[in-house]
């Protein structure tokens, strides 16, 4: 049972950023657009208490479903989020492993993922706003609202993290030796 809780977590950040979008649309009538990436902090924070083949498989799924869910075109998640993960997990061994540091990530994992999906985006022609345009009607408000959102989680995330991404699951991987 214990196994499952980090794969309903992932789901619970999945369900949670459609509900957020759906609530902020009837709340805020505002022109500036608020997109939540709660399951990139999810995995930022997974990546620091996993290790790196669980952080990628979770990566590659979430990456997939959210491709298929979400967005028009196939595979920019599907590709950005394990190399955004791996990065995270290579910056990672650079820097102190502490609270701040993996919040800061969390930030830095939205800025990159947002330009990935604005610049392939633009490149296949989806995008009908300038860069100026993006920056300030979607890129700060996102980064605002997910600062807010990892300010509030972060600290009950990696006590979730210690407690079921525990040492033998970084061992092992659905059940077998890694």
């Amino acid at each position: 049972m214990k196994k499952l809780y980090i794969p309903l977590l992932a789901v619970i950040f999945f369900v949670s950023e459609s509900i957020f979008v759906s609530i902020s649309g009837q709340v805020f009538s505002t022109d500036y657009i608020l997109v939540p990436h709660f399951l990139f902090m999810f995995l930022v924070f997974l990546v620091a208490y996993s290790n790196i083949r669980v952080a990628l498989i979770y990566s590659v799924i979430i990456g997939f479903i959210f491709d298929v869910t979400y967005t028009e075109i196939w595979g920019i998640y599907l590709f950005a989020l394990p190399l955004i993960t791996y990065m995270m997990k290579k910056a990672m061994t650079v820097l102190q492993n502490n609270i701040f540091t993996l919040s800061l990530l969390s930030i830095v994992s939205v800025i990159v993922i947002e330009f990935v999906s604005y610049f392939m985006n633009s490149i296949l022609g989806f995008v009908s706003m300038t860069f100026q345009e993006y920056t300030t009607i979607r890129l700060l408000p996102t980064l605002l609202l997910n600062t807010i959102v990892i300010v509030v989680l972060a600290y009950p995330l990696k006590k979730v993290m210690i407690k079921y991404v525990n040492v033998d699951s970084q061992d092992r991987m659905f059940g077998k030796k890694v």
